[in-house]
Parts: structure tokens; sequence; C-alpha cells
């Protein structure tokens, strides 16, 4: 599996997708979420997510796909002293902050 590059999805994403990514894709903003990103396409989200489905799971599927908000990945987060932690200590530190 290679890696998602700019360079990639400039020069594969038409070959896989089709349209343009930008054409894809667009910024909307929703109440209580702010700016989030949506498909435009069904054809296109049936290629990259819904090609082994049948057209009726497709339309559902498109039916029911929400918007994704942008602030999530936009949002640094730093874990005190990750370098000094062993595997399972970090994984339990992350699971108190999520649950606390």
């Amino acid at each position: 599996m290679g890696a998602a590059t700019a360079d990639k999805v400039a020069t594969e994403w038409p070959a896989t997708v089709g349209p343009p990514y930008a054409e894809l894709l667009e910024i909307a903003q929703i109440p209580n979420h702010g700016p989030c990103v949506r498909l435009t396409k069904q054809g296109a989200a049936n290629k990259l997510f819904n090609h082994a489905c049948e057209p009726q799971d497709q339309d559902w599927a498109w039916e029911h796909l929400t918007p994704l908000p942008l602030a999530p990945s936009l949002e640094s987060f730093h874990v005190r002293r990750f370098w000094g932690y062993t595997c399972s200590r970090v994984l339990d530190a992350c699971a108190h902050c999520v649950l606390s």
C-alpha cells in the first residue's frame, strides 16, 4: 500500500476516482460543527468506498453520508513524556484522556 502524498493525489486521483479532487469535495459550514468537508458526487464515493457493494447499498450509504468536521484534524494535542512511556502506558494515558 502506498502513501497518500500530494503528488499521488494530483497524478492518480483522476484515474482512480474520476472528477478532479476540487470538484469532488466542498467545504460547508455546519451549525455547531464549523467547517466540514463533504463529497459532492455519489459516483466518486461509490468508487472510493462502496465499490464492492450492491447498487441499493451504495444508495443507502450515500443517503447516510454526513459531512466530516475539519476542526479535530486541525487541533493539536500532546502526550506528556511521550518518548519515556512504554507502549502500554501510552495507550493507558490516551485512554485516560479520552475517558475522563
